[in-house]
């Protein structure tokens, strides 16, 4: 699962142990172990957790793989030159400024899309388990002498 390894290329970047992530992100340990060493996709708490601690980070990045690891990496850097003149630094930081925060806008947009996602996974869920429930009582009953219904 690619996204375990750009959590684990997300830790490794930032100079963080296993540990010392789970704990700077407020999940335990042994919750983050699960998703690295199981290959298990994180929960939606951890991914905003993750983006909450690290707001640098892109949430395009981190959850579909695309684009840079960090927001900033995309914007244009100013040549050696054009540091000198004032008004060109002032330009480009307005400039990244806006860009900084169309994609913190799109951050929150993915964020929401991954809530409704959790939230139809648990709805999915329920309507599984109801339908085990109903083909449980129904492998118990017999009809006319045939076979259980299944």
């Amino acid at each position: 699962m690619e996204i375990v390894l750009r959590l684990k290329e997300l830790i490794e970047e930032k100079g963080y142990t296993v540990n010392s992530f789970a704990h700077e992100i407020g999940i335990a340990q042994v919750t983050l172990n699960n998703y690295i060493r199981l290959n298990r996709f994180p929960a939606y708490e951890t991914l905003h957790a993750i983006l909450h601690t690290f707001p640098d980070i892109s949430a395009e990045w981190l959850m579909r793989g695309e684009g840079s690891m960090y927001i900033t990496d995309d914007l244009p850097i100013l040549r050696g030159d054009e540091t000198e003149d004032e008004e060109n630094v002032h330009v480009a930081l307005a400039r990244c400024r806006g860009e900084l925060k169309l994609a913190q806008e799109e951050n929150v947009k993915l964020l929401g899309q991954l809530e409704f996602m959790e939230e139809y996974n648990l709805k999915v869920a329920g309507m599984y388990n109801k339908a085990k429930e109903e083909l449980g009582k129904l492998q118990g009953k017999k009809v006319s002498g045939k076979k259980d219904i299944i």
